[in-house]
């Protein structure tokens, strides 16, 4: 596992290209505090592209540091496994220890990868919380179509005003392969490959021709255990990106995660982004010569923010503190 810091290192830079490449490259001067409403359609058009150019630079770095950390996850799962029919806890406990830290490590980048997201959902909580089912497992790249995905995404990410984002390198975009910002609208994408999908497919867009229902006693006789359960998988999936098109087109339908028919109230007022209360936490930590600070906002929303080895606490610290309060 590299270095703590070079970890750091390597998030900032990835933080600079996902959140200031716009301002830094766009040729603006935003100096003066002029906001994004504030340009003309030239210079907006220039800041898009300089900052979907950083997204990209930063998604291909996410991809391969969260691919290299989960790659190390594995031959750390065997060492626990190895030392566990040893009786040996004392190296069991120190291989789980640094697994933690790693998956602290990935947490950090994909949290990157969710502010990326965020902005291409223009900061609007309503619509994010639609993308997020309440799964808790993390899918592993290497075990997942991420070749695929690259290559589609690559291929809308060769226009500059245009990007791509793999949902499966974020924490909570679990609806769709990729999200797209392409001709100035959003779009959700499902990825298939390999024979299996696309016999499935086949059969899919067939059943769906001939206006028929699809249930589990009529699909193919061929189908074997394992293709039956991908094909309801996949009709589940398309079910749930179409209620969330159309939700998100209409402003009402079918809730993909619950299924209850709703309606969107957009708000009115923007959402709250804490930037003041993570300013005076910040300002507090440099003052208390502190590598972290804490606050509760309202007397429900718990803030910390840290810097250096108080950084591997961060996932801990709150948790602890709740149990002691």
């Amino acid at each position: 596992m590299k270095s703590f810091e070079k970890h750091i290192k390597q998030l900032e830079k990835v933080a600079d290209l996902a959140f200031k490449n716009g301002i830094e490259t766009s040729g603006i001067d935003f100096s003066g505090g002029k906001q994004p409403d504030e340009l003309s359609k030239e210079q907006m058009q220039a800041f898009i592209v300089a900052c979907h150019d950083g997204f990209k630079k930063a998604q291909d770095i996410i991809i391969q540091e969260i691919m290299e950390y989960q790659s190390e996850i594995e031959e750390l799962k065997r060492e626990i496994k190895i030392h566990r029919v040893e009786r040996n806890q004392e190296k069991a406990k120190e291989k789980i220890s640094l697994l933690n830290k790693i998956d602290l490590r990935i947490s950090t980048f994909s949290h990157i990868a969710d502010g990326i997201a965020w902005q291409l959902f223009k900061g609007k909580l309503h619509i994010a919380r639609r993308f997020y089912l309440g799964e808790t497992s993390k899918k592993k790249l290497v075990f997942s179509n991420i070749a695929h995905a690259k290559t589609v995404a690559d291929e809308i990410n060769r226009s500059p005003e245009d990007f791509a984002l793999i949902s499966d390198i974020t924490n909570y975009v679990q609806i769709g392969d990729l999200i797209a910002f392409q001709n100035g609208k959003l779009n959700i994408f499902e990825l298939k490959e390999g024979k299996v999908n696309k016999k499935i497919y086949d059969f899919l867009n067939k059943m769906e021709k001939d206006g028929k229902e699809i249930f589990p006693n009529n699909l193919p006789e061929n189908f074997d255990e394992n293709t039956i359960k991908q094909t309801l998988r996949v009709i589940r999936q398309k079910e749930r990106m179409l209620r969330l098109k159309d939700l998100l087109k209409n402003d009402k339908g079918i809730d993909p995660v619950s299924g209850e028919n709703m309606e969107i109230v957009s708000p009115q007022t923007p959402t709250h982004d804490f930037v003041e209360e993570l300013e005076q936490l910040y300002c507090q930590m440099n003052c208390d010569c502190k590598t972290w600070a804490y606050n509760i906002i309202e007397d429900c929303v718990h803030i910390g923010i840290y810097r250096g080895e108080s950084i591997q606490m961060s996932q801990f610290l709150i948790p602890e503190i709740l149990k002691s309060s």
